[in-house]
């Protein structure tokens, strides 16, 4: 059995996020976990569906409360650590 890349994707634009979501879904090694128009959104998903890469719309801002947001690096980290259902990710796979 092959196994699969787990995708996240975040776009503000309907259009794109439709066109990176039919990319990802015409591949076999990956997976599409979850679709997500915010980066408050996103973060939220990330943390519930812990994907191995994530494609963020570069303008989109990762809003946590008000004003303050996470850079692209600490969102990386975000997804990187330890699965918050409480099991580490599987060997071989770091995230980001």
């Amino acid at each position: 059995m092959r196994e699969t890349l787990r995708v996240l994707i975040a776009d503000d634009h309907p259009l794109f996020l439709f066109a990176i979501a039919h990319s990802v879904n015409s591949r076999e090694e990956l997976e599409l976990v979850g679709q997500a128009r915010t980066g408050r959104e996103a973060i939220a998903m990330a943390l519930d569906v812990r994907p191995e890469l994530a494609v963020l719309d570069v303008s989109c801002p990762l809003n946590v409360a008000g004003d303050h947001g996470l850079s692209r690096l600490e969102f990386a980290r975000l997804i990187s650590g330890p699965s918050v259902r409480g099991g580490p990710r599987p060997p071989g796979r770091t995230g980001a």
